[in-house]
């Protein structure tokens, strides 16, 4: 299995704009098993951009 932690924005993956990422534990011992990337307002923004340039005709 590949676990993608980043970003897909813009048909490929990339950390965050910020660098930022948190941890997801596991629920039975409450270990960090993943650091994901924290999309910020710039990387919500650059993907719905991307998203409306891919759906226009």
């Amino acid at each position: 299995m590949n676990l993608h932690t980043d970003l897909f924005t813009g048909g490929r993956w990339r950390p965050g704009s910020d660098g930022a990422r948190f941890g997801v534990t596991g629920p039975s011992d409450l270990t960090i098993v993943a650091r994901f990337a924290v999309a910020t307002e710039e990387d919500c923004m650059a993907a719905a951009d991307g998203a409306t340039a891919a759906a226009a005709p």
